[in-house]
């Protein structure tokens, strides 16, 4: 049971940090957003275990979806974070065109919808491991983490 709870735990934690990161990182300036989601610590997702009845089939595949999604999520970050400072440096540049800055923004922009295309899927594959009668539960969890974010 123990090994069920951390693993339950583990898988989650990746699954709530994710999901605030990029709602975060809208909010905050590009300096203090790596600060930020290093220090961000997700709730303990007892309660919702608990409360959703996840079963031992269950945490073994979010536990697969959580290692199929994570690297590519991180990347994707990582890219992203990358390319808003790049952007940030451009926009106060003397020496860059206006091309350049509007062409930075672009390439910003398709990495966030690339970042939310991956996690809407992520969402699928979690919906797909979910009973009909979890989803609400879990969905009205998880949209709680953000708002209180």
């Amino acid at each position: 049971m123990l090994l069920r709870r951390i693993s339950a735990i583990t898988i989650l934690a990746f699954f709530l940090s994710s999901a605030n990161a990029l709602a975060e990182s809208n909010s905050i300036p590009p300096q203090l957003q790596a600060q930020t989601i290093e220090q961000y610590t997700p709730p303990d997702p007892s309660p919702i275990i608990e409360e959703i009845g996840l079963t031992e089939e269950q945490i073994t595949q979010l536990s697969q979806i959580s290692r199929k999604f994570r690297p590519l999520l991180d990347s994707l970050y990582e890219k992203w974070d990358e390319a808003q400072q790049e952007l940030e440096t451009l926009i106060a540049s003397a020496d860059a065109s206006e091309s350049q800055v509007r062409q930075k923004y672009i390439d910003v922009e398709a990495l966030r919808t690339e970042i939310s295309q991956l996690q809407f899927e992520r969402r699928m594959a979690i919906r797909d491991i979910l009973t009909p009668e979890q989803r609400l539960p879990f969905e009205q969890y998880m949209q709680s983490l953000v708002d209180n974010s």
